[in-house]
Protein backbone atom coordinates (compact mmCIF):
# COMPACT_ATOMS: atom_id res chain seq x y z
CA UNK A 1 0.00 0.00 0.00
CA UNK A 2 2.29 2.22 0.80
CA UNK A 3 4.86 1.76 -2.00
CA UNK A 4 2.04 1.88 -4.25
CA UNK A 5 1.59 5.96 -3.02
CA UNK A 6 4.96 6.44 -3.34
CA UNK A 7 5.10 5.26 -7.20
CA UNK A 8 2.56 7.44 -7.55
CA UNK A 9 3.92 10.68 -5.96
CA UNK A 10 7.46 9.52 -7.39
CA UNK A 11 5.61 9.25 -10.98
CA UNK A 12 3.92 12.37 -10.71
CA UNK A 13 7.27 14.48 -9.71
CA UNK A 14 9.08 13.10 -12.56
CA UNK A 15 6.46 14.14 -15.06
CA UNK A 16 6.02 17.67 -13.18
CA UNK A 17 9.20 17.75 -13.64
CA UNK A 18 10.10 16.93 -17.06
CA UNK A 19 7.10 19.72 -18.50
CA UNK A 20 8.55 22.46 -15.93
CA UNK A 21 11.86 21.23 -18.00
CA UNK A 22 10.40 21.49 -21.10
CA UNK A 23 9.03 24.84 -20.30
CA UNK A 24 12.06 26.26 -19.00
CA UNK A 25 14.73 25.51 -21.69
CA UNK A 26 12.23 27.79 -24.30
CA UNK A 27 12.05 30.30 -21.22
CA UNK A 28 14.05 29.90 -18.49
CA UNK A 29 13.03 32.97 -16.18
CA UNK A 30 9.52 31.31 -15.90
CA UNK A 31 10.35 28.12 -14.10
CA UNK A 32 13.37 29.65 -12.18
CA UNK A 33 11.74 33.35 -10.44
CA UNK A 34 13.23 32.53 -6.91
CA UNK A 35 17.08 32.90 -8.51
CA UNK A 36 18.96 35.78 -10.01
CA UNK A 37 20.80 33.22 -12.55
CA UNK A 38 18.05 32.11 -14.60
CA UNK A 39 19.82 30.45 -17.72
CA UNK A 40 19.44 26.89 -19.12
CA UNK A 41 21.65 25.15 -17.88
CA UNK A 42 20.12 25.88 -14.18
CA UNK A 43 16.92 24.66 -15.18
CA UNK A 44 18.86 21.57 -16.63
CA UNK A 45 20.39 20.99 -13.36
CA UNK A 46 17.73 22.19 -10.84
CA UNK A 47 14.75 19.84 -12.61
CA UNK A 48 16.47 17.49 -14.78
CA UNK A 49 17.95 16.29 -10.90
CA UNK A 50 14.86 15.91 -9.81
CA UNK A 51 13.54 14.12 -13.06
CA UNK A 52 16.40 11.60 -12.58
CA UNK A 53 15.79 11.07 -8.46
CA UNK A 54 12.10 11.01 -9.77
CA UNK A 55 13.24 8.11 -12.44
CA UNK A 56 14.89 6.46 -10.79
CA UNK A 57 12.38 6.22 -7.29
CA UNK A 58 9.58 5.13 -9.65
CA UNK A 59 11.66 2.15 -10.65
CA UNK A 60 12.30 1.37 -7.63
CA UNK A 61 9.12 0.94 -5.99
CA UNK A 62 7.33 -1.24 -9.16
CA UNK A 63 5.69 -4.18 -7.63
CA UNK A 64 7.16 -7.18 -9.05
CA UNK A 65 3.21 -8.69 -9.21
CA UNK A 66 2.55 -5.76 -11.82
CA UNK A 67 5.58 -6.97 -13.85
CA UNK A 68 4.00 -8.17 -16.96
CA UNK A 69 7.52 -9.38 -18.92
CA UNK A 70 7.77 -12.72 -19.29
CA UNK A 71 10.14 -15.18 -17.08
CA UNK A 72 13.03 -15.24 -19.76
CA UNK A 73 13.83 -18.77 -18.73
CA UNK A 74 12.76 -21.73 -20.87
CA UNK A 75 10.50 -24.63 -19.69
CA UNK A 76 11.80 -27.22 -21.95
CA UNK A 77 15.17 -27.31 -19.95
CA UNK A 78 17.16 -25.86 -22.99
CA UNK A 79 18.48 -22.73 -21.66
CA UNK A 80 21.58 -22.32 -23.26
Amino acid sequence: MHSELLHDIAGFFLIFSAVLMTAGIIRPYTVLWWTKNRTRAKVLMVYGSIAFLSGILFLVTIDPSDDTRKDETRQDGNNL
